[in-house]
């Protein structure tokens, strides 16, 4: 049992031991009894069991010891039961065991499927898979199919982290396997999006356009592929700062998005979620469109936004695909981009309502860890927006004992709030402003409602101040791009 960090129900703890140590079920029960007297077992509500974290060590040593063989045998039953517990009852750590299972035991297929889906990256398990996919990835002997998948999939999160020198090294190893191997269709265009992609990332408006004539050439001529693509040039035109094509095309895109799943935009108005569910075809999975529509609006809210037009139409209905297709880090992401669009604007009560009512809710349930620092940082600051200093100050201590352990950009964002913060507490900040929003809020902010129109600027901001829309960067790398 030391082998899984998360709890097991009683009937899965005692198939585990029966598959493994060949004991009966009444020996079982009896050594289950036995053991929470002993401090080695935690009891999670009336049937959750779990091997105490110090004791789990010394366990997994006593496997170690066994042999390999054994040690196997044991990751294997407790896989099998993991799958089966999954399906009954979700959740990120048996996941991310599940995963380390699967790297511990080899299947490095089910591994590279799972990298290479698009919502695996919003469970916020990365960590657990990328040491494994990496190796899969250096395999010089290994099965070169796969070994581009695996390449793809971390290509696809180096480009989501805009690590681009990573990404750059990873796409020349595709096209290499691509070169030496014969391999498909499907491989080459793997790797001439995201080839797309960087070149858009970095600039390279040439490179972009080369590889669109190439890819167009060979995307086959079936709509669900052509959207794909119409997507990816969209984005790719947007990195290039041609913000007048990405709406144009996203905003195409959108429509066609609808009329694949039955709905108009005035179906979505006023529902949330749960409401908008048993509006959706049956009896097919919708999961990839609806993440592709909820990508279309975002796409479409990033390029309104930095025309200085209002977004929050979009990034409404972008949160609510996102929550329909449980990609939840992409919802988290554009939740707080529409606080800032709040924040931005001086509606700080619904920058407030937003983080309290709609993001945290979903990120507790699903115990979505990675965004937690972020997002209370940002709750700080708009607190202080609100007036609510000593709340604010009190997130602030919260916070600090993490502020060593983040990554320095995160770090110097949270320095920078911090010293927000103190400045709004001294010197005030500007009067709350009730904003005209979009019907659409309604269905995410119970009574609220409006008409559309565009941002109103403030004063001119210095490009190395602080944003004032409370992310910590400076105006140059925020709002002043």
């Amino acid at each position: 049992m030391s082998l899984a960090d998360v709890a097991l129900s009683r009937d899965e703890a005692t198939k585990l031991l029966r598959d493994v140590c060949g004991i009966n079920a009444k020996a079982v029960a009896a050594r289950l009894r036995a053991l929470p007297s002993t401090g080695a077992l935690e009891l999670f509500g009336n049937t959750g069991l779990k091997i105490h974290d110090a004791v789990r060590v010394l366990g997994k040593a006593d496997i170690a010891a066994r042999g390999e063989e054994f040690e196997k045998k044991a990751q294997a039953a407790l896989r099998t039961v993991i799958i089966t517990s999954i399906q009954a009852d979700w959740s990120i750590g048996k996941l991310g065991l599940l995963i380390r299972l699967f790297g511990q035991l080899g299947d490095a297929k089910i591994l590279v499927e799972f990298a290479t889906d698009e919502l695996f990256h919003e469970m916020g398990v990365w960590p657990e898979i990328e040491p494994y996919l990496m190796a899969i990835a250096a395999d010089a002997d290994g099965d070169p199919e796969t070994r581009l998948w695996a390449f793809d999939g971390l290509v696809f999160n180096d480009l989501r982290e805009g690590q681009h020198d990573a990404g750059r090294d990873r796409i020349d190893a595709m096209k290499a396997l691509l070169d030496a191997h014969d391999l498909g269709e499907d491989e080459w265009l793997a790797w001439g999006m995201k080839r797309m992609l960087l070149m858009s990332m970095i600039g390279d408006a040439a490179g972009v356009h080369e590889m669109l004539a190439m890819v167009e050439g060979r995307i086959p001529p079936k709509a669900e592929h052509m959207r794909i693509f119409r997507y990816n040039r969209a984005l790719a035109f947007f990195k290039l700062g041609d913000n007048g094509t990405a709406i144009s095309e996203a905003e195409k895109l959108v429509e066609e998005y609808y009329a694949e799943l039955g709905l108009t935009p005035a179906d979505v108005i006023g529902r949330n979620t749960p409401a908008l569910r048993p509006l959706l075809p049956k009896n097919r999975d919708l999961t990839d469109t609806l993440k592709h529509l909820a990508d279309t609006h975002d796409l479409l809210a990033q390029a309104l936004g930095r025309m200085g037009l209002r977004s929050s139409m979009a990034r409404i209905h972008a949160m609510k695909f996102y929550e329909l297709a449980q990609a939840y880090q992409s919802f988290a992401r554009v939740g707080m981009d529409l606080v800032d669009e709040f924040v931005w604007v001086n509606d700080f009560e619904t920058a407030r309502y937003t983080i309290e009512r709609n993001i945290f809710p979903v990120i507790q349930a699903i115990g979505l860890t990675s965004y937690v620092l972020e997002l209370r940082a940002l709750y700080a600051v708009v607190l202080a927006y609100c007036g609510e200093h000593q709340a604010a100050a009190n997130e602030v201590v919260r916070l600090r004992p993490f502020e060593d352990a983040m990554d320095p950009g995160h770090r110097e964002a949270f320095q920078n709030q911090k010293q927000m913060i103190r400045d709004l507490r001294l010197h005030g900040g500007p009067a709350q402003r009730r904003v005209n929003i979009p019907p659409p809020l309604q269905a995410l902010f119970d009574q609220r409602g409006g008409s559309t129109r565009a941002v109103e600027p403030r004063n001119k901001i210095g490009r190395n101040e602080r944003c004032p829309c409370g992310s910590g960067q400076k105006y140059k790398r925020c709002h002043g791009r």
